[in-house]
């Protein structure tokens, strides 16, 4: 009976002890690695401990080019878009070509029923080589800038390199993300070949 009781103890400390290990990290804009604890505050803030620290230091764009909260499954990466402003992007697929994700919500109250309503915008950009972000996807229903030819155009330029695959993304009747991020994982499998 003590040799069981003992064995739980020891399986159950070692289960709490492993349960406390966090992997959350900010990478600098200088290029330092630094282990912390991540927490994301009320309005979306995040903000980092350095291990050994007591204090919390807000992640901003322009001095952490990447974290990794353990809470999300994908790092987020610094942008800093053309016409200077900053913000983080979900990184899904790392590769040849990186595919982000943006997300948005907007909450709106009506002042006389008091009803709250929210919407999510998502976008998704992608990047090859030097080509900064590029705009391939996006939930608006209207967008003005950039046209869904324009998205498809761009994305297909990135692949053209694979004729096979560019031809299977010209012939594909769905312009769904699912598709989109497939044909970009096989792309980047494929050019590790």
């Amino acid at each position: 009976m003590n040799r069981f009781l003992c064995l739980f103890v020891l399986v159950c400390s070692a289960k709490f002890s492993f349960s406390q290990i966090k992997n959350d990290y900010v990478i600098t804009s200088k290029g330092d690695t630094i282990r912390c604890e991540i927490k994301e505050e009320i309005f979306g803030a995040i903000k980092y401990k350095a291990e050994g620290s007591d204090r919390y230091i807000k992640v901003k764009p322009k001095e952490i080019k990447e974290y990794f909260y353990s809470k999300y499954e994908h790092p987020y990466v610094s942008i800093i878009f053309p016409n200077g402003y900053s913000t983080f992007l979900e990184r899904l697929e790392t590769g040849k070509i990186n595919l982000y994700q943006q997300l948005r919500t907007s909450t709106m109250m009506s002042g006389k029923t008091a009803m709250v309503s929210s919407t999510t915008d998502i976008q998704w950009y992608a990047e090859k080589g030097e080509s900064g972000f590029k705009l391939i996807k996006t939930n608006h229903i209207i967008n003005i800038s950039n046209s869904k030819k324009d998205r498809k155009a761009t994305l297909n330029e990135f692949i053209a390199d694979n004729t096979a695959l560019s031809a299977q993304f010209k012939d594909a009747d769905t312009y769904a993300f699912n598709e989109i991020r497939k044909i970009i994982k096989t792309y980047n499998e494929q050019a590790l070949k």
